[in-house]
């Protein structure tokens, strides 16, 4: 598993060359982190303070990445439990200082403060679950709208 993060993350993190770099875009760069995951999916890099979350989608729950404090370079997965057992697969933001994820049929949020998450709510519900089942999840740039 990688996880990809913007090369302005973090001027502690070191660019490794990477076999077949072809299909990173211009200023990103590919390190190895952090092994074990389940099947990584969707992934959120909170730019302001450099914070990654992804959906571990093997494991139906998003995990927080959380950098070593000697080594920029090693990084822990948190998991946040109130994530857990509802089918999370794919979609993953932050806007309004909420965490939204997604599964199949639903839109989930939780309050998300400090590395957190709150009580779990469905924001969507009754999606259709024919054909691709996994939902990515944007706000508009004011973070008003959920597409």
């Amino acid at each position: 598993e990688l996880s990809l993060a913007p090369s302005s993350v973090s001027s502690q993190i070191i660019c490794k060359p990477w076999p077949d770099a072809a299909w990173l875009q211009p200023n990103f760069c590919s390190n190895r982190f952090v092994d074990g995951l389940s099947r990584p999916r969707g992934l959120h890099i909170e730019h302001t303070t450099g914070e990654i979350l992804l959906v571990e989608r093997g494991a139906s729950r998003v995990v927080r990445l959380v950098p070593g404090n000697d080594d920029a370079n090693t990084v822990t997965a948190v998991a946040l439990s109130e994530t857990e057992d509802l089918g999370l697969n794919h979609g993953i933001e932050l806007a309004g200082g909420y965490l939204y994820a997604s599964s199949t049929t639903k839109v989930y949020r939780w309050l998300y403060v400090d590395g957190n998450a709150g009580e779990t709510e469905e924001v969507i519900v009754g999606m259709q679950s024919g054909g691709h089942f996994t939902r990515t999840l944007a706000f508009d740039v004011n973070g008003r709208w959920l597409y």
